[in-house]
């Protein structure tokens, strides 16, 4: 499907002249390239180089390194340094991440992930959230406490590996976001029993983006989002009684989540994402950051 696309513009690009756009013979080169069914990878990415389109040479080296890797005929981490650098080199890594945790070789997988560029919170993600649904499920009939420690120990086991990636945000956010799901109710209270400041701050930021979740859930339906819009405002019991899918127990960050979804979807007539709101990293790296000092 991208090599279509960029077949397609590459032709229009020919038609219109542009400087610097690809010729009717580079698209046809490009097709060539792509389409050989046993090529030598090497001389292929080499050949992928010397189309002036840097959309289409990305595109062509990218299809290589896969198609090579697909028929077993080189592996990823000799092909992807061949490849065009930005986003065709970042999703070759990402490929290379994915082959070497299948391999079950995490920390080459974790340093393919670290050369992924754009996309290596999104690859780091992928490395660590098979092992977090398991943990997730098979600990549901544990107390929060030791759920969180069993967790803990698979945060330290992949932290060190992916220091440049948002895992700290992103690993804590969906393991309780998860935990909360198959509990009744979203209760933030459940996590003043954690002994850490620190994992009871994220505690309740990813329980509440369960809440967000089920909000939002509700603002996509016409007829919730006409009920939801006429309660008053941040009044989480009003919504709870109006909407027993919401489950929640009251409470300052609730209401605040509320009303910000209230503003997004109940002024004008599309909703309107907010870019930094109350559950954003951001937002949660402010609450952590005025936790007291510990000594």
């Amino acid at each position: 499907m991208r090599a279509a696309w960029a077949l397609l513009g590459a032709a229009c690009g020919a038609g219109s002249g542009a400087p610097g756009g690809s010729t009717v013979a580079d698209a046809q080169r490009y097709a060539t390239l792509v389409a050989q069914p046993d090529p030598d990878p090497a001389q292929a990415l080499v050949d992928c180089a010397t189309l002036r389109d840097p959309d289409l040479a990305g595109d062509c080296g990218l299809a290589v390194a896969l198609q090579a890797r697909g028929r077993g005929a080189a592996a990823l981490d000799t092909l992807c340094p061949q490849v065009t650098p930005g986003a065709w080199q970042d999703e070759c890594f990402f490929m290379f991440a994915e082959d070497a945790l299948r391999a079950r070789d995490p920390t080459t997988a974790a340093a393919a992930c670290m050369r992924s560029g754009a996309f290596k919170h999104d690859c780091g993600q992928h490395l660590w959230q098979g092992d977090l649904r398991k943990l997730v499920r098979g600990t549901r009939s544990e107390a929060l406490p030791d759920r969180v420690e069993r967790a803990q120990s698979l945060y330290d086991r992949w932290q060190p590996r992916l220091p440049e990636t948002d895992i700290a945000w992103r690993f804590w956010q969906r393991f309780f976001e998860r935990v909360t799901e198959h509990q009744p109710g979203v209760k933030l209270s459940r996590c003043d029993g954690l002994a850490s400041p620190d994992l009871q701050v994220r505690c309740r930021y990813g329980t509440a983006h369960l809440y967000l979740r089920r909000v939002w859930d509700l603002l996509h339906h016409p007829q919730g989002r006409s009920d939801l819009c006429q309660l008053p405002a941040g009044d989480v019991a009003a919504a709870e009684a109006a909407f027993a899918a919401l489950q929640a127990e009251p409470d300052p960050l609730l209401a605040s989540v509320l009303e910000e979804a209230r503003g997004a979807a109940c002024d004008g007539d599309r909703l309107q994402p907010v870019e930094d709101g109350v559950l954003s990293r951001r937002a949660l790296d402010a609450a952590l950051a005025a936790l007291p000092a510990q000594p």
